[in-house]
C-alpha cells in the first residue's frame, strides 16, 4: 500500500463507522462475526443495516456458514454490502482465522461481489506462531478495507487508527471526515 491507499482516523472505532456510513442504508444487509465486537454491531444497527450473524469458531470464521449465508442471499435476491471480521485474536473469541479460511473467505467475497471490512486491531499482539498473511494481501480483487488502530497495542487513550483501502474508497472516506 502507497500513501494513496491510507486515511488516518481516530481509532479503529472510526473507520467502521466512516465505512459502514459510506456503504450501508437502512435496510441493507451486513455479515458479521458472532459474537464479535458489540462496537461495531452497534454501529451497523445506528445505520440501519440487518446484520446477518456467522459464527466463530477455534479456527476463525466459520467459512461454511459465511457460504451459506451468501446463498441465501442470492435466493433472496440480494447481497450484502460488506463482510466484517476480526482476524487476529478476535474479540472476543480470541481466536485467529486459519490461513486457509482467509483464503476462502477472500474467494467467497469474490464471488458474490461482496467487500470486506477487515478490522485487524489486535494484529501486533501475537507473541508466538506464525503472522497471518491479512486477508487484504491476499485480495488480489483490491475490495477489502484493512483496519488497525494504535488503541490496542499501545495505550486505549492513543485514538489513532487507520483504513488501507483502494484511492477511489480511501477519497470517498475522506469525503465523510468531518476532523
Amino acid at each position: 500500500a502507497g500513501p494513496e491507499n491510507l486515511l488516518i482516523t481516530a481509532g479503529a472505532a472510526q473507520a467502521v463507522a466512516l465505512a459502514t456510513r459510506l456503504l450501508v442504508d437502512p435496510g441493507d444487509v451486513v455479515i458479521s462475526e458472532a459474537p464479535t465486537w458489540a462496537g461495531a454491531v452497534r454501529r451497523f444497527s445506528v445505520y440501519g443495516a440487518d446484520v446477518r450473524e456467522v459464527g466463530v469458531d477455534a479456527g476463525g470464521t466459520d467459512v461454511d456458514q459465511l457460504e451459506a449465508t451468501l446463498k441465501d442471499l442470492e435466493a433472496e435476491g440480494k447481497r450484502a454490502k460488506f463482510f466484517y471480521i476480526l482476524p487476529n485474536f478476535q474479540n472476543p473469541m480470541g481466536v485467529t482465522t486459519t490461513l486457509e479460511r482467509r483464503r476462502r473467505i477472500v474467494e467467497l467475497a469474490a464471488q458474490h461481489g461482496v467487500p470486506i471490512i477487515e478490522d485487524d486491531a489486535y494484529f501486533d499482539l501475537r507473541f508466538d506462531g506464525e503472522h497471518v498473511p491479512s486477508l487484504y494481501s491476499l485480495d488480489d480483487s483490491r475490495t477489502t478495507l484493512y483496519m488497525g488502530t494504535f488503541s490496542k497495542i499501545m495505550a486505549a487513550g492513543i485514538r489513532l487508527g487507520w483504513v488501507v483501502a483502494s484511492p477511489d474508497v480511501v477519497t470517498r472516506l475522506a469525503g465523510l471526515k468531518l476532523d
